[in-house]
């Protein structure tokens, strides 16, 4: 199966019945995906990277309303991080998105809330910045939720 063939396949178990309106919604996520020169590469003949840009192009297409995205930068080059980064943020609003990732660090911008899970069992639920003070409990300050701050809220939350 082709780039092309898959994503038209995904839009029509999507409900996009109508051909004019599922080609739009292709050609948005193919153009948003850089995935144009693909389409008439076979699935099987891709790089990791560009499989990982496809399956990203098909769960967001037609925006759903419910998304679930397991280790989506797996695979990405930087560039295509920050693109899916921003494109899970412009979510917001409109979707609920669920990320599971072990790099909560590079997501945070991102997300409302995190929930850690730790051997089946929730260690964490709140938002970045209640995690950055599980770490670092200044009363009456604001501590921003920077990468090292996420880090150390997630160490903390997840001692035994």
């Amino acid at each position: 199966m082709t780039v092309g063939e898959l994503i038209d396949y995904f839009a029509i178990l999507k409900g996009h019945g109508d051909p004019h309106q599922r080609l739009r919604a292709i050609a948005q996520v193919v153009s948003d995906h850089q995935l144009v020169p693909h389409l008439e590469s076979r699935i099987g003949d891709l790089s990791a990277g560009i499989r990982r840009r496809v399956l990203l192009a098909q769960a967001f297409l037609g925006r759903p309303r419910f998304l679930i995205l397991d280790e989506p930068f797996t695979d990405l080059d930087p560039e295509q991080r920050r693109a899916t980064e921003q494109r899970i943020a412009a979510t917001r609003g409109h979707a609920t998105t669920i990320v599971a990732t072990h790099n909560i660090d590079e997501f945070v911008a991102a997300c409302d809330n995190l929930i850690i899970l730790q051997q089946g069992r929730l260690r964490f639920f709140g938002t970045p910045t209640e995690l950055t003070r599980l770490a670092y409990p200044v009363v009456g300050t604001k501590t921003e939720p920077t990468a090292q701050a996420i880090q150390a809220g997630y160490i903390t939350a997840t001692k035994t």
